[in-house]
């Protein structure tokens, strides 16, 4: 199941890599904080979702210019025209979804999506301190 978009906890030693988690309540991952780390070590844990990849990468302006870049020697237009000079802003909008919904249903159809390595959204940020056990002192 992915964890894309879902909000999880983390926590971090240095407040930049969110390295332990994630945890899908905050008990939970201070739970972990406390069992598996040394006494007074301090972590900030934050609440995140994670996101994914931005696959829509193409243009229609950019995919025609391609096109126009790769078959310049084909060209025989006088005046500098080419074919697509005159396409329409809503005909390179319909290229643009096309080509980027392809893309997206590529990645889909190959389960290639992976959560992005940084989060897309943070919150609930606070600092938690590694207690002493009851025992100990």
């Amino acid at each position: 199941m992915s964890t894309i978009g879902k909000w999880q906890w983390w926590a971090s030693t240095d407040g930049e890599n969110y390295d332990v988690g994630p945890h899908d309540c905050r008990e939970d991952l201070i739970a972990e904080l406390d069992a598996e780390r040394d006494i007074g070590m301090t972590f900030t844990i934050t609440e995140a979702q994670q996101g994914s990849y931005n696959y829509r990468v193409m243009s229609g302006p950019g995919i025609i210019e391609k096109i126009e870049d790769r078959n310049e020697e084909r060209s025989s237009y006088e005046n500098g025209e080419t074919v697509f000079d005159a396409v329409a802003d809503n005909i390179l909008a319909e290229l643009t979804n096309s080509v980027n919904d392809a893309i997206e249903d590529w990645v889909r159809i190959h389960q290639l999506e992976k959560p992005a390595a940084v989060f897309s959204a943070m919150r609930n940020e606070s600092t938690h301190t590694v207690p002493a056990l009851s025992g100990d002192a």
